[in-house]
């Protein structure tokens, strides 16, 4: 098992991931635009986790200075294991490699934002030690 960086030709895998994760296929138009500005961005970088010749997970981590810390924070973009793969520990184990990664980059914490709906996902967070200690409020346009 091992967490592999992302690379621009493996967007086809990506938009699959992001797609079951929000539970909707996007314009792969809007994707590739997406994808490329996000390949392009060194705050942003993009992994799967393999186990053997399958991928069966995908997060994207972002790190960024935060003026409120005054120091370097870990965001969790996307976060997802394929249905037939999960409660198997692979969650667990992708999350430990985001932890490490931080931890290397020397983040003080790492925080995602994850959509009410999302009450699993919730509990998995919370069983890796993660606290829900802020509301995000978002305003759509459309």
């Amino acid at each position: 098992m091992e967490l592999t960086l992302a690379t621009l030709q493996d967007e086809q895998l990506a938009y699959d991931f992001v797609c079951e994760l929000e539970e909707q296929d996007f314009s792969r138009e809007v994707f590739h635009n997406a994808w490329i500005k996000s390949m392009e961005d060194d705050t942003i970088q993009h992994y799967f986790l393999k186990v053997d010749n399958d991928f069966v997970g995908f997060c994207s981590l972002r790190r960024i200075y935060h003026l409120h810390h005054c120091a370097k924070v870990a965001q969790i973009e996307e976060f997802i294991v394929r249905k037939e793969y999960r409660r198997l520990g692979y969650a667990s184990k992708m999350f430990s490699y985001v932890k490490e990664i931080a931890l290397k980059e020397s983040c003080i914490m790492i925080e995602l934002s994850s959509s009410n709906k999302r009450v699993q996902a919730h509990a998995f967070y919370e069983s890796q030690g993660m606290k829900a200690r802020h509301l995000k409020f978002t305003y759509l346009f459309k």
